[in-house]
This record gives structure tokens, C-alpha cells and sequence, in this order.
């Protein structure tokens, strides 16, 4: 049951940091594109 559990823990982990990839990646190229578009 706790090896259960605990997968059940990882798997939940797992897209949580799937989802806050995801954010920080999103966010670090709209920064980018923010940054390059005030060059122009």
C-alpha cells in the first residue's frame, strides 16, 4: 500500500514539475521576445 501511495506522490510530482517547466519556459521567451522586440 505505501509503495502505492508513493507512486501515486510521483506521479503527481512529476506533472507538477512538467507544468512549472513548462510556465518557466513560456515565460523566459516571452522575457526574450519582450527584450529582442526592444532592440528593434
Amino acid at each position: 500500500m505505501i509503495i502505492k501511495k508513493v507512486k501515486s506522490f510521483l506521479k503527481i510530482v512529476d506533472k507538477l514539475n512538467n507544468l512549472w517547466i513548462s510556465v518557466y519556459f513560456k515565460l523566459y521567451f516571452v522575457d526574450n521576445f519582450f527584450k529582442i522586440w526592444d532592440n528593434f
